[in-house]
């Protein structure tokens, strides 16, 4: 019996232990950009791919591509004096002409390029996704925070109904509607907060932290500064998957100069020492190769047609980037006319008009079912609104990562 309850102390503590430790992770805006940025699991495996190319550039950048030639003869000679045994050995270091080398070099610094910016493209694809999770999720905790004031005004509804039909102004219809308002309020606020749960591990799982999160911030914050089209536009060639497909082309670019030195002979130079009955010989060896049959054709058209192909590729893709950013910042814009209009005509009555239905109802100049509907239409009227308002964060946080902005 003593085991047992040490060992459900034991659990107990460990329990206690992990709820304390796991604690809810407050993020703002800047934080979950510094997180995407550096520690999000995509942007983490991208970045393990450079040492790839790193390892290429140190082996283009190596002046002797080959390891020496070492070789040995041993051999008998039958002779009229007699058995004698004959001994060769030779080494041998081939040389490039620098010109390849210098291909070599140019290719592998521009995949590096190629690399970095491919970690780049992840990072900017990973920080859009972080940035529109976060707003969602804020969205989600602004929704709430609505049906939840809504429930308490369906209270506040149902309370004055029991208490005029305890008076004998209502009927008792009036009683069970404004109690199955509040229900069905009550059902909406479990569902939004399980959007929210579902919004706020979202975030969680591209940020791959292993705690929840909380999120602070407004969505009204993101709509701050304006973006004026010709700003974003100045700003294409710095997205990284332009500048992916400008190193690529460098790339090929430098595979076709590497075909084309192979027209150029390798060299090699040795020493050779050889022992001949009582006689001993050294030499020295010069090696050329001679490039007739392969003089680097098919590395130079595939360099050249892989380079004309890429550099056509790259044009259309900028081409595609200035289409995009450009109806990304006419969708910005008409849905910040669109809100403006909701903020100017719509909202900014919409606390008056449920203020005046309440008292009216109270005062017993309109009935339970007109007060439901004008608190309906208030509801729906907010929650378009803050849909509107998600819709142009949104369309602002695709408006500049188009641009490259956000990366």
């Amino acid at each position: 019996m003593r085991r047992l309850l040490s060992a459900a102390l034991c659990v107990a503590c460990c329990l206690c232990t992990a709820a304390a430790t796991a604690q809810p992770t407050s993020l703002a805006l800047p934080d979950v950009i510094a997180r995407a940025r550096t520690d999000a699991p995509d942007v983490v495996v991208a970045s393990l791919t450079l040492e790839e190319a790193r390892g290429r550039l140190v082996g283009a950048g190596r002046r002797l591509q080959t390891n020496p030639d070492l070789d040995t003869a041993l051999g008998r000679r039958d002779g009229e004096d007699g058995v004698q045994t004959d001994f060769q050995i030779g080494i041998e270091q081939m040389f490039q002409p620098s010109a390849r080398r210098d291909a070599r070099i140019e290719g592998a610094e521009a995949a590096l390029a190629q690399a970095r910016a491919d970690i780049e493209e992840t990072r900017r694809q990973t920080i859009t996704a972080a940035v529109e999770a976060f707003y969602r999720a804020v969205y989600a905790g602004d929704r709430l925070r609505l049906l939840e004031a809504n429930v308490t005004l369906a209270e506040t509804v149902l309370a004055v109904a029991e208490r005029r039909f305890a008076a004998g102004d209502v009927a008792a219809l009036d009683v069970n509607l404004a109690r199955t308002a509040l229900w069905r309020t009550r059902a909406d606020v479990a569902a939004a907060d399980a959007d929210a749960t579902i919004a706020r591990g979202q975030l969680q799982r591209i940020l791959g932290l292993d705690g929840p999160v909380i999120v602070d911030g407004s969505l009204s914050g993101a709509l701050a500064d304006h973006a004026p089209l010709e700003s974003r536009l100045a700003t294409i060639d710095t997205r990284p998957d332009l500048q992916a497909l400008d190193a690529s082309v460098r790339e090929a670019d430098a595979e076709a100069r590497l075909g084309e030195s192979l027209t150029r002979p390798e060299y090699g130079v040795g020493a050779r020492y050889s022992r001949e009955e009582s006689d001993h010989i050294v030499m020295g060896t010069f090696t050329i190769s001679l490039p007739l049959a392969n003089k680097g054709q098919d590395v130079t058209i595939t360099g050249r047609g892989r380079a004309a192909r890429l550099r056509a590729t790259l044009e259309a893709v900028r081409r595609r980037a200035r289409i995009e950013v450009a109806a990304a910042h006419a969708a910005y814009e008409r849905r910040l006319a669109a809100l403006g209009m909701l903020e100017r005509d719509v909202v900014s009555t919409l606390d008056d008009t449920l203020g005046l239905a309440t008292r009216s109802f109270d005062v017993g100049q309109i009935g339970v079912a007109d007060v439901l509907v004008m608190r309906r239409e208030v509801l729906d009227a907010r929650a378009q609104y803050l849909d509107t308002v998600l819709s142009t964060v949104l369309a602002r946080v695709a408006l500049d990562s188009a641009s490259g902005v956000l990366r």
